[in-house]
């Protein structure tokens, strides 16, 4: 059984964190100049990077994101919330690789499809799933 806490209750499991580094983001040297281009190549607004944070027209904001907030509401773009270093165009957002893409939209796919299934058709699927994900390993070297 596992142990109780002094009120009673079972403790919290929490999950291991993840040994992985973290990616980290660009840095960015003061006096960078941010452009948001549109279609065309055009530039829709920009933002400077300085020592104190990044200024947009005129104000100095601490995150790139709160830039990014304030760029987007003057370009009249829906949303409450703006990852800056997509919104200026430092990373593309998703995962690190097409692999890693596939590998989770697999996962999806094959727990949605293993839930639909009962029985003896739900084994033999999940073996297939099995082999499935040591193929997709096999590729990945």
């Amino acid at each position: 059984m596992a142990k109780k806490t002094a009120k009673g209750k079972s403790p919290k499991v929490t999950k291991p964190k993840s040994s992985a580094p973290k990616a980290e983001p660009p840095a960015l040297v003061p006096g960078t100049v941010l452009r948001k281009l549109d279609r065309k190549g055009k530039p829709r607004c920009e933002c400077t990077v300085e020592a104190e944070g990044y200024r947009y027209k005129g104000t100095v904001y601490t995150s790139l994101s709160g830039a990014a907030a304030a760029a987007a509401k003057d370009l009249s773009l829906s949303g409450k919330s703006f990852n800056g270093y997509v919104f200026w165009g430092l990373t593309k957002p998703g995962r690190a690789t097409a692999l890693d893409r596939l590998e989770h939209l697999w996962n999806r796919y094959s727990s949605a499809a293993l839930g639909l299934l009962k029985g003896v058709e739900k084994a033999a699927a999940l073996e297939r799933v099995k082999q499935h994900q040591a193929q997709m390993k096999a590729v990945a070297g």
